[in-house]
């Protein structure tokens, strides 16, 4: 499997709380795959994984193999350089 690479990250920086929507694109990121048909209990496999800093991101959406949308979690150093 090639490793994936950034070649773009929106925005730069976001609420130190958290939340912020951040769009990342660039390269070779994994596809979940597609669930079965039918209502389903089970969860999907997480195929995608974005750390900002030390923390993992809230959420990771797949949108394709050059396109996550990514939930940032909240910032936990000194305020004023929350960037990511």
């Amino acid at each position: 499997m090639a490793i994936p690479t950034f070649t773009n990250i929106t925005p730069a920086t976001g609420h130190p709380g958290g939340r912020t929507l951040v769009t990342i694109t660039g390269t070779n990121f994994r596809l979940p795959p597609t669930p079965p048909p039918g209502p389903t209990n089970r969860r999907l496999l997480q195929t995608v994984r974005v750390r900002f800093g030390t923390e993992t991101a809230l959420q990771v959406w797949v949108l394709s193999t050059t396109s996550l949308e990514v939930l940032a979690p909240p910032y936990r150093g000194d305020p004023s350089l929350a960037t990511l």
